[in-house]
């Protein structure tokens, strides 16, 4: 199946609030918002809300991946250290912290009905590609390992290390048992909407100029000869036709 990603923001708040509603406010009742600081352990309804000030506010930052029917079926958490300032083990993270980081990716949800299908993956790429729209920077994330365990769905929120190291990431440091610190550096993209600049002009040769215009002259009017013969080329001298015309790029 091929997949749409757009940003959270407030055009597609219905379609997060109906895909975390679907799925019991996204684990229990946290609506993504773990990471924040107003977070309630307790209370659903107050971390909706809260979810929604953000988005509406341009203080929460997700790719949400749509499915052909518009549907959205997944996302990807992503912000500033200041949007997101939850860490995942904490203590042994500040112990020697890395470089203070441009973005964080901190959590992953896909529907229950439609895991295993790559939305995960796909949800992490545009994710990439909106903070490199954002101006790029020092990405950083905190996953877990699965190569040879088998790995309970809670612990993977926060996707696997694989998956960050198919994407580009390298490991940092141990943080967790099997938890890594990851992080990779994204380039800057053009913003949406913003004009890309004309190639440069090639340089004009005036030797290709003179002839180009030589070759444009009109061909001078044959006069008819002697009945039989082939018309005479009248070209100043010596009855050698003009020279053929030059073709090619300037």
């Amino acid at each position: 199946m091929r997949y749409t990603i757009r940003p959270l923001d407030a055009s597609t708040w219905a379609a997060f609030a109906e895909l975390a509603a679907r799925n019991n406010g996204v684990y229990g009742g946290c609506w993504c918002m773990a990471y924040h600081l107003e977070v309630s352990r307790t209370d659903a309804a107050q971390n909706r809300a809260g979810k929604e000030r953000r988005v509406r506010g341009g203080r929460a930052h997700a790719a949400l991946v749509f499915d052909d029917y518009g549907t959205a079926q997944g996302w990807c958490q992503y912000g500033s250290p200041e949007e997101l300032p939850g860490i995942k083990h904490r203590r042994e993270y500040e112990k020697d912290a890395p470089p203070h980081p441009d973005w964080r990716i901190t959590c992953f949800f896909v529907d229950k009905r439609h895991r295993g299908q790559g939305i995960a993956r796909a949800a992490l790429e545009g994710a990439l590609d909106q903070i490199a729209h954002l101006g790029g920077g020092l990405v950083e994330a905190i996953s877990e390992v699965t190569t040879c365990r088998e790995a309970q769905g809670r612990f993977l929120f926060s996707a696997t290390v694989e998956l960050f190291e198919q994407n580009g990431f390298t490991r940092v440091r141990k943080v967790g048992k099997h938890a890594w610190i990851v992080s990779r550096v994204i380039e800057s993209a053009p913003s949406i909407g913003q004009p890309v600049s004309s190639p440069p002009v090639p340089e004009q040769r005036p030797d290709l100029l003179d002839a180009a215009k030589r070759a444009e002259r009109p061909f001078p009017r044959a006069s008819a000869g002697p009945a039989g013969s082939a018309p005479a080329m009248h070209s100043g001298g010596g009855g050698r036709a003009p020279p053929p015309p030059i073709h090619g790029a300037l």
